[in-house]
């Protein structure tokens, strides 16, 4: 089997010190999964990388399997990595304006991906696409967006590079998964696309209804015609593949741990636009944490106006930071960076020991945990009777961690039956790998 992956407008870095980045991280694993798979043959990279680089080799080379990897971008005659090369299918006469581009040119190098496979015969089987930001991948292929002069407004810098995802899904109409991994990237209404080769599965931290508007098929111009259709998004657990590991998490000894504090790990989604005070974060902060006058200390990326106000907003840590605080510490508090969503957050703090205690908004359709289990919080006095409860009472606080440890599946054991469910029902050969009786 030949998978291709790509991220949607999107990159990947290979490099160590990127490795650890919060959607990065999700990227490299999924890839880590794949190639795990003793019937992937290959992995095609479809989208640009840092693979060739000084940074790269340490980190790829310590992955048993990355040697299935394929990266189209790194052939000499289809590179695409500096600005200047960017640059290139801009219009260079005196009365085109430079935020148009020469259209041939444009059109050219959204083939780049396919020209390039094509040029090898190698053709995948099926597509694992991450989404990148919405605008990146909305009506890229030149050939459908066309102006009354022959002009192409100049794209995001990204859309390039999802223009040649979206030629070579729609140019071999192979299936493909769609992730969605980041809720700010969600939208119940999504505006026209190029495409014409929908996906097989929409797979998400939430079950959800997507209205996709897309392509009759693929061609010039006059068969452009437009289509509204619904498509499923699925809860999958994709929030776990951060934390992929082949074999089965061992059990570890949490008995040293003595953090006392409530420590809580919160970005703001306004941190640099001065509307933090606004954020419903923030608010929920306030009201569970900060106004209760519970022993706290809350890490994330805030601004001054916030860090000013409130000295329990400490500021951004890096990993190795947030890494040598989880070993110490025993609860956490979790918000959601959208109502209702689950996160990778919860996995990685049972992962280290952490218990995490959750606001009444986190996961309410409850795909993590039951609608009734310990570690979601009611309101501000259940979560401070718990709190108390887990650093006061050490055989309380490991009853309910390894208890958590049972749940949690860094195998990613249910995203593996996900797909291959998708797999059957679509005809595709299923993804086998060695350890699934351990999975």
């Amino acid at each position: 089997m030949i998978v291709f992956f790509s991220v949607w407008g999107g990159s990947v870095s290979f490099s160590e010190s990127n490795s650890c980045d919060k959607q990065n991280s999700q990227y490299l694993k999924m890839i880590e999964f794949l190639c795990d798979c003793e019937n992937v043959e290959k992995v095609i990279i479809g989208c640009p990388s840092d693979i060739y680089t000084e940074y790269s080799a340490s980190f790829y080379n310590s992955k048993e399997n990355f040697g299935k990897l394929i990266f189209p971008h790194s052939f000499a005659e289809y590179s695409y990595t500096s600005k200047a090369e960017e640059l290139d299918y801009r219009m260079s006469e005196d009365d085109a304006s430079e935020n148009q581009i020469d259209i041939a040119v444009y059109k050219q190098k959204t083939q780049w991906i396919y020209k390039a496979l094509e040029r090898i015969d190698l053709k995948a089987d099926v597509g694992f696409v991450f989404r990148g930001l919405d605008n990146t991948y909305n009506n890229t292929l030149a050939e459908y967006t066309l102006d009354d002069r022959g002009f192409y407004r100049k794209p995001p810098k990204t859309a390039l590079g999802a223009a040649q995802v979206t030629y070579y899904l729609n140019k071999t109409n192979i299936p493909w998964h769609l992730i969605v991994t980041d809720s700010r990237d969600f939208m119940r209404g999504i505006g026209n696309r190029d495409i014409s080769n929908l996906p097989i599965s929409c797979t998400s931290q939430y079950n959800d209804e997507l209205i996709w508007r897309h392509l009759r098929e693929f061609g010039p111009a006059p068969n452009t015609d437009e289509i509204v259709e619904s498509l499923e998004i699925e809860y999958s657990r994709i929030e776990m593949i951060s934390g992929y590991e082949k074999d089965k998490f061992p059990l570890q000894d949490f008995d040293k741990k003595d953090q006392s504090q409530m420590i809580v790990f919160a970005d703001s989604l306004d941190y640099d636009s001065g509307f933090d005070f606004k954020n419903y974060k923030y608010t929920i902060l306030k009201k569970w944490v900060i106004d209760t006058r519970m022993d706290c200390v809350i890490y994330g990326k805030w601004s001054e106006r916030v860090m000013r106000k409130s000295p329990e907003f400490a500021g951004n840590l890096n990993s190795n930071q947030m890494n040598s605080l989880l070993e110490t510490m025993k609860v956490t508090f979790v918000v959601p960076q959208r109502v209702g969503w689950a996160t990778q957050e919860i996995w990685k703090m049972i992962s280290k020991g952490v218990i995490p205690l959750l606001h009444p908004r986190y996961d309410n359709q409850f795909s993590t945990v039951p609608r009734n289990h310990y570690i979601r919080c009611k309101d501000e006095a259940d979560l401070i009777q718990k709190y108390e409860e887990i650093v006061l009472n050490n055989d309380r606080y490991l009853a309910i961690i390894y208890d958590l440890l049972q749940i949690y599946d860094p195998s990613c054991s249910y995203l593996f039956d996900f797909i291959n469910k998708k797999h059957k029902s679509n005809q595709i050969e299923p993804l086998k790998r060695k350890y699934e009786d351990n999975a």
